[in-house]
């Protein structure tokens, strides 16, 4: 079984995942579990592709949304491997909820992706280039020993637990707000940002004590122009925030 984890839509791959589904059950028994909903304005490219290759959209499950991360995780450990072809991404949640679920995952490397899977080691990244050929990776993966694949989820979960826990996300926030700090004179005080900071700062475990006063001036980067960043400073990605990583109280056991 095939696994996608989100809302399934043209930024998350979705015409990567038909086409592979539809090649890997060519060569094996093969259908996709989608863990979340289809956006509604995406059915026409399901209903398109239904045309073509009826047997495989009639191999496609989708659960609807789930409130509760514990049958998220159920369902995430019904899966083989566990697929994020993005086109255009963050660092999703889905990604390290299979990871935790000790799953074989396959993703693009769009966003941070890359900094989150340790390729052939934890799971493995196909180039966004190269998306036409995830089936072809799904059957290399599916054909590896039991063992291997056993191995890779640990390593998976082993990444998530030691990486990705609370205190490394409380962490990264404070190297964020440091960051944020140091470009102060680059741009006008941005209220709204720090409301984020502190909002997100408050859900993470033992986080007190970390929040920003809304008196500091700080700058968002994506909203300064590269001839405004300070040198050194022009690494755009490393100071996006991001709020995706999972405390430990909710990752699947």
């Amino acid at each position: 079984m095939l696994g996608f984890c989100g809302e399934l839509r043209h930024k998350k791959g979705l015409s990567f995942l038909l086409a592979a589904l539809a090649e890997v059950r060519r060569r094996r028994h093969a259908c996709l579990l989608v863990i979340g909903d289809v956006r509604p304005r995406e059915q026409s490219e399901i209903s398109t592709f239904e045309i073509v290759e009826p047997e495989a959209v009639s191999r496609i499950r989708v659960t609807g949304h789930l409130d509760d991360p514990t049958h998220v995780a159920e369902h995430v450990r019904l899966c083989d491997v566990c697929l994020q072809p993005s086109v255009w991404d963050g660092m999703p949640n889905a990604v390290l909820e299979a990871m935790a679920c000790e799953k074989v995952v396959i993703a693009s490397d769009a966003g941070g992706m890359p900094e989150m899977i340790e390729h052939g080691r934890d799971g493995f990244i196909v180039s966004k280039s190269q998306l036409h050929r995830l089936g072809e990776a799904i059957l290399e993966v599916l054909s590896l020993p039991d063992s291997e694949r056993q191995r890779i989820g640990a390593a998976a979960r082993s990444r998530v637990l030691t990486e990705f826990n609370s205190e490394q996300e409380r962490e990264r926030l404070r190297a964020v707000v440091d960051r944020l700090l140091v470009l102060h004179e680059a741009a006008p005080e941005v209220e709204d940002l720090l409301v984020r900071v502190n909002q997100r700062i408050a859900t993470i475990p033992g986080a007190e004590g970390c929040a920003v006063p809304l008196s500091t001036q700080v700058v968002a980067v994506l909203h300064v122009s590269d001839d405004k960043v300070p040198d050194g400073c022009t690494d755009r990605k490393s100071t996006r925030l991001n709020s995706s990583h999972i405390p430990l109280s909710r990752m699947p056991s």
